[in-house]
């Protein structure tokens, strides 16, 4: 893993101009990370930008595109991530030299890794590569043979086969039995359970009475005259 930091500059007829922001790039085999910060956006700023991964190939300067940036201005946070796929093939993606922020009038912005000056202006637009693998053959699998089993004549059929249907017929015939027998053990539960309470109620009712007779005899005997008790 690679980490390094770089500048951003601005450019005017392929000349750097000033300082913008920077940088924070981390590099490995697998892909490539940069962090991408700027402030100081005069008014005159594009409010879009066309990033671009270039690299110089032949005195040429060759981009590939890999997106948009929007809103700017007044100040510029953007990430992009990139891998070998991004920019075509193995070979470019080691020869990245840096990115360049393209507006409306072509190649404004961009931050070398080596902080050298680079005459942006000439950038041409690469296309990607398309990417091939060698895919091993692989030998074709023999088709095993279907063999399909015989399927036996109706007067081939085992007598067997009339098992299951006398075993429902005996299970179906239990269950109603026990069925039976559920309903005649609840009845004479309920049965029993409905004499229990009318002999509950039966005594409930004779205390009742019996209570009722003691209070008024009690009653009687202290509203009795004092001259017949005196007697």
């Amino acid at each position: 893993m690679k980490r390094f930091i770089c500048y951003l500059y601005e450019y005017q007829e392929g000349r750097r101009i000033r300082n913008i922001g920077f940088c924070k790039v981390e590099s490995s085999e697998d892909g490539c990370t940069v962090s991408v910060h700027g402030k100081g956006w005069g008014m005159n700023s594009p409010k879009k930008l066309s990033l671009y991964l270039f690299w110089r190939e032949n005195g040429k300067c060759l981009g590939v595109y890999q997106g948009e940036l929007g809103n700017v201005s007044p100040a510029l946070n953007y990430r992009l991530s990139y891998t070998e796929e991004d920019v075509g093939s193995k070979a470019r993606y080691d020869r990245v030299e840096g990115i360049i922020l393209c507006g409306e009038n072509g190649p404004r912005y961009a931050a070398v890794w080596t902080d050298e000056a680079v005459d942006i202006s000439r950038m041409e637009p690469a296309g990607k590569e398309e990417m091939t693998e060698e895919k091993e053959e692989q030998p074709e699998e023999p088709e095993e043979p279907n063999e399909e089993e015989p399927v036996p004549e109706e007067n081939e059929m085992p007598d067997e086969q009339e098992e299951p249907a006398k075993s429902r017929d005996r299970i179906s015939q239990d269950s109603s039995e026990e069925s039976g027998s559920w309903q005649t053990t609840a009845f004479s539960c309920t049965v029993i359970i409905i004499i229990i309470i009318l002999l509950f109620c039966r005594r409930e009712r004779t205390s009742t009475s019996e209570y009722r007779e003691s209070t008024a005899k009690k009653n009687e005997e202290l509203h009795r005259p004092s001259d017949f008790l005196d007697l």
